[in-house]
């Protein structure tokens, strides 16, 4: 069941959300949409954390990508690297081998000469 906070159309799958609990996640959303309009999301070296992580487990365990286990594992592995709850959506396009190049185009910085 999908529980939709009215007030600031934020939906969720785990219970109702009080205004103060909506409004926090809608004040995160915006800022990470502000700063995607105005840089990259992720260095090199978190890109390459990223994607050595994901071929690491994904060649240990032998899971699909968004496997339940594997997510959980990918998601443990990166918590001191990247912020893993905002930026999911992006970390799964990096990850997956055939969304990876333009992920990479997409959302890392370009390294400085």
């Amino acid at each position: 069941m999908v529980f939709i906070n009215k007030k600031y159309g934020i939906h969720s799958l785990n219970g109702p959300l009080s205004d103060e609990a909506a409004n926090i996640i809608y004040d995160l959303m915006d800022e990470k949409e502000e700063e995607a309009m105005t840089q990259k999301t992720f260095t090199e070296e978190q890109y390459k954390a990223i994607t050595d992580c994901f071929d690491k487990l994904r060649q240990d365990y032998n899971y699909g990508l968004l496997n339940s286990f594997l997510v959980d594992k990918l998601q443990q592995e990166l918590s001191g690297t990247v912020n893993t709850n905002i930026y999911w959506p992006e970390i799964v396009a990096i990850a997956n081998p055939r969304t990876r190049e333009s992920a990479h185009d997409q959302f890392v910085e370009k390294e400085k000469k």
